[in-house]
């Protein structure tokens, strides 16, 4: 289900995740860190979903998962207060440590289902071999993966997305986005935060937050898809949304490079605002007319392969339907179309879909 549903590891690398569930692990992690400032994607999660996440962490322990691990960080706290009483109130109960500092605990030695571990404010903790070293003294070698040593990893949008496929049968066809602006005049985006349909261009997103291709050419700035710290550069005339693209992040081309150099330290880096948190409502799906669905997230991940089309140019496809089918022989997963419309374009590059707005 999570092949043909198109669940991908909605942050970070992307990776699709029915990869990590082929067998039962000890441990289940939500990897609820969000070290980007200014962003509140999984803390609005488990403010909102909390009971639709417990619920999925229930039917994963009933399939055979362990423990179940919640990690966020200490000064976020507040964001999951609710779903720690929910927690107490199911069988087995929940149990929360206290992993600022030097506190270290033996994970298994813990009675209770449900474990909320939180963590120093340190920005490499958003990676998910940094985080088991913190949480559960345990080093994932180079090349290996959490899966070989006992724990399944995944950030809390995934999470999310794994619920709404396996409770309504809905893939993956939208995703969480901000848009965030380190720029040094008024010229910046709006702070935006929208349910995106996946593959809506970059600069309908950007155009959104009130930011224009043409602003940001003559203003020069740069746009990269991810944090200060770890992001890919971009360019926002080709760019479309993919299943893992957490934020459209706008900066002035003078802090580009501090900021990635700087990868390991904590947010606040020079010309990067420290926004303190904001919760917005419910988001709105962002209305399109065009996208362009790409058949791999990550072509990075030269162990991925990309989904083989299933239409063709002129075919009429409604939201939700599969458009391309996962590599038979590859670690893959399936598209479907993110809004409807008629197929304008089949390539590499992805399927363009033209709509009617």
């Amino acid at each position: 289900m999570l092949r043909c549903g198109g669940i991908a590891g909605a942050g970070g690398a992307g990776f699709p995740t029915w990869a990590k569930y082929l067998t039962p692990q000890p441990f289940l992690v939500v990897n609820a860190q969000e070290s980007e400032p200014g962003y509140f994607i999984d803390k609005w999660l488990h403010q909102e979903k909390y009971a639709e996440l417990l619920d999925l962490l229930a039917h994963l322990r009933s399939w055979g998962v362990g423990k179940c691990v919640v990690a966020a960080k200490l000064k976020d706290r507040a964001s999951f207060l609710a779903m720690e009483e929910r927690a107490a109130q199911q069988p087995g109960g929940m149990k929360v440590l206290d992993c600022t500092g030097r506190n270290r605990f033996k994970l298994a030695d813990q009675p209770e289902p449900v474990l909320f571990t939180y963590t120093d404010d340190k920005y490499p903790y958003g990676m998910e071999t940094a985080l088991l070293l913190i949480i559960a003294q345990q080093k994932i070698p180079q090349g290996e993966r959490p899966s070989q040593h006992g724990f399944i990893v995944n950030n809390s949008e995934t999470l999310w997305n794994m619920h709404q496929l396996l409770t309504t049968g809905a893939p993956v066809t939208t995703k969480y986005v901000h848009v965030y602006g380190a720029c040094a005049d008024a010229h910046g985006p709006r702070h935006t935060f929208r349910a995106v349909p996946v593959g809506t261009p970059a600069a309908t997103v950007l155009a959104d937050a009130g930011l224009s291709l043409a602003q940001i050419q003559e203003k020069g700035f740069v746009v990269v898809d991810g944090g200060p710290g770890w992001f890919e550069r971009i360019d926002p005339a080709q760019a479309v949304v993919s299943r893992r693209t957490n934020s459209l992040l706008v900066l002035d081309p003078s802090v580009v490079d501090v900021n990635q150099k700087d990868v390991f330290d904590k947010p606040g880096k020079p010309g990067y605002p420290s926004a303190g948190t904001v919760f917005a409502a419910t988001p709105t799906l962002l209305d399109v007319s065009f996208v362009r669905v790409p058949l791999i997230d990550n072509p990075n991940f030269k162990a991925v392969r990309p989904a083989t089309p299933l239409v063709k140019t002129g075919d009429r496809v409604t939201r939700g339907q599969p458009i391309a089918r996962a590599d038979e022989e590859g670690v893959s997963l399936w598209c479907h179309a993110s809004i409807e419309g008629d197929v304008a374009e089949v390539s590499e590059r992805g399927i363009e879909i033209r709509g009617q707005r």
